[in-house]
């Protein structure tokens, strides 16, 4: 995963306490856990060679690999190792098949081996290699659940909290190399870095309303389409960039890619930029050629030339052709937005952000 939004240069908060005082910093996803961070942003500092951060870093690439391995089906398939004794004590059973897209998810995988080292012990809690059918859940959670071993416990300093865990690098799947050296993992403060899809402790900076007055330094997301709609969260916010439109159709032309494939997309659908315009990222005089003449009434051109013209374009969430504006102007749609906003601010406070 990678939905973060940087609120300013994070340097100087990394080296301030609480923060300074930790070797592994990675931004939250949603609770205070080590299986739950997200890996959209992680930083080491005065982390020891061969020692617990290095270990989590090794660790990930290493289960990532074998569920990529061709001996897969001996380690994880129906009759591999990883399920022998599980198996054998009647608390899972086949069939174990590969897990879909896995070498997409590092996030998870990266969130095991974390909470691994915090725990202490192999642990698989975002993603196991492969499937399994679990016959006693209790005993399964035992083997295979960071769930009570891996909250972490908060550090304040001042204005600013962050949430810890000590780690330890484990010998394949054994013992703690060294217990007497200990690092730690932290979270950053949602002041400086947080995740912004969705309503949990990782999210604070949107949950709080930290980006209606102010717009965060840099917004990122992973998987646009798939997982509520961020693009269109994005335009909401005033946060897309509709040079990645230009992006999208240079990316389809030059990988021979489908006009109406969804697996590229951008806000905009692809009827409204021509087929292979391939010079788009050459400036935007070469841009203005990729759009259709019929799109937004009129061919996008540079905010220096047209500034004008901006916000038409921001203003419209088209899933197909013929689609057109709810509010028609700007200014409307910031009141209509801002009202919208505060409702689900006060909502939010009253579910105590359950919502």
């Amino acid at each position: 995963d990678g939905d973060i939004t940087v609120q300013r240069n994070p340097y100087p908060a990394l080296k301030s306490l609480p923060m300074a005082r930790h070797n592994l910093i990675y931004s939250l996803d949603h609770r205070a856990v080590c299986s739950e961070i997200n890996i959209g942003f992680m930083y080491c500092q005065n982390c020891s060679k061969g020692g617990a951060a290095e270990w989590v870093v090794k660790e990930t690439i290493r289960r990532e690999s074998t569920m990529c391995n061709a001996n897969f089906d001996e380690m994880y398939g129906n009759k591999g190792r990883f399920w022998k004794q599980t198996d054998e004590l009647g608390i899972t059973s086949p069939p174990h098949m590969k897990q879909k897209w896995a070498s997409a998810q590092d996030q998870k995988v990266m969130s095991d081996a974390l909470a691994s080292a915090c725990c202490g012990k192999p642990t698989w809690s975002k993603l196991m290699p492969s499937t399994a059918q679990v016959l006693d859940k209790r005993r399964y959670n035992d083997i295979f659940s960071a769930v009570t071993c891996s909250a972490m416990q908060v550090d304040n300093d001042g204005d600013r909290t962050t949430h810890f865990h000590e780690i330890t690098a484990l010998r394949g799947e054994e013992e703690p190399v060294d217990p007497h050296h200990v690092e730690t993992v932290a979270t950053t403060t949602g002041d400086i870095l947080s995740s912004w899809h969705g309503t949990g402790d990782g999210e604070v900076a949107g949950w709080s309303g930290g980006w209606m007055s102010k717009p965060p330094m840099l917004a990122h997301f992973v998987g646009g389409d798939v997982s509520g709609a961020k693009i269109n969260v994005m335009q909401a916010l005033g946060w897309w960039h509709y040079s990645a439109e230009e992006v999208t159709s240079t990316v389809r032309a030059k990988t021979h890619t489908r006009k109406n494939d969804s697996k590229i997309v951008g806000a905009f659908p692809p009827q409204l930029l021509q087929s292979g315009c391939t010079d788009a990222l050459t400036g935007p005089s070469a841009a203005r050629h990729c759009w259709q003449p019929w799109a937004l009434q009129a061919l996008p051109v540079a905010a220096a030339d047209r500034p004008s013209l901006l916000p038409a374009v921001r203003l419209i969430g088209l899933t197909g052709p013929g689609a057109t504006p709810v509010h028609p102007t700007g200014s409307d749609f910031l009141r209509a937005d801002l009202r919208a906003r505060t409702r689900l601010a006060a909502l939010g406070a009253m579910l105590s952000r359950v919502a």
